[in-house]
C-alpha cells in the first residue's frame, strides 16, 4: 500500500499558506487537519482494532498524515505570522518618512506654530460642506471634493493645541490628496476633487 507523507507538500504549501496574509488560512487548515485526524482515530477506537487489516492501515496512515499536516500548518502560520508583521513594521517605517518629508516640505525647519494652527484652521473650513458647495459653483461642478484624512484627529490636535500633531495630520493630507485637483465624471455628474494647489489657493484668501 502507498505510503504518503505530509512532508512532501510541505513547500508547496509553505508558499501558499505561509506567506504575508495567509496567517488565517494556515489557521484553519490546522484545524481541518486536526479534524480529519481526530476523525480517524475516533473510527478506529470505535471499532476497537475490529476493521480489517487494510482499512485499519488506512485509517492509521490518515490520522498520520493529517496530525503531520497541522505541524505543518502551525510552522507556517507562525512564519506568515512574522511575515505579516515584518510587512507592518515596514509600511510603518515608509509611513514615517513620508509624514517627515511632508511635514518639511510644507513648513520648513523649524516648524512654525502659528503656521501649523493657520493651515489646520484652513483645511477644515476648506472641507466644510459650504465652502464646497461654494467651489463647486465656482468651478462650474456638480460636486466638489476634498478630504481631510482622519479629521477627527486633527479636531482633536487643535483643540488640545498639540501643534506636533497638527503638523502631522496636516502631513496626512498631503499624502493621501492630490498636489493639483482634477476634473472627473460619475456618470451623468461632473466632478472636481481638489488639491493641495487648490488648498492653499483658498487658504491665502482667507
Amino acid at each position: 500500500m502507498a505510503n504518503p507523507k505530509a512532508s512532501n507538500l510541505q513547500s508547496q504549501l509553505g508558499k501558499l499558506v505561509g506567506a504575508h496574509g495567509s496567517e488565517e488560512r494556515a489557521k484553519r487548515m490546522r484545524v481541518n487537519a486536526a479534524r480529519a485526524s481526530t476523525t480517524a482515530k475516533e473510527i478506529l477506537q470505535l471499532l476497537d482494532h475490529q476493521a480489517p487489516a487494510a482499512e485499519k492501515e488506512f485509517l492509521v496512515q490518515v490520522a498520520k498524515f493529517f496530525d503531520d499536516l497541522n505541524e505543518i500548518f502551525e510552522v507556517n502560520q507562525r512564519k506568515s505570522k512574522v511575515a505579516k508583521q515584518t510587512a507592518e513594521n515596514e509600511f510603518r517605517k515608509k509611513r514615517e518618512a513620508q509624514l517627515q518629508a511632508a511635514i518639511k516640505n510644507t513648513f520648513g525647519e523649524p516648524i512654525d506654530a502659528d503656521q501649523v494652527r493657520s493651515i489646520a484652521n484652513a483645511l477644515l473650513v476648506f472641507a466644510s460642506k459650504s465652502v464646497g458647495e461654494q467651489e463647486a459653483k465656482r468651478l462650474g461642478v456638480d460636486r466638489f471634493h476634498f478630504f481631510v484624512t482622519r479629521d477627527y484627529k486633527l479636531k482633536s490636535a487643535i483643540k488640545k493645541d498639540d501643534i506636533e500633531q497638527m503638523a502631522r495630520e496636516i502631513a496626512e493630507v498631503r499624502i493621501d490628496g492630490y498636489d493639483v485637483g482634477r476634473h472627473w465624471k460619475d456618470k451623468e455628474t461632473s466632478c472636481y476633487s481638489a488639491g493641495w494647489v487648490d488648498f492653499e489657493r483658498f487658504a491665502k484668501s482667507l
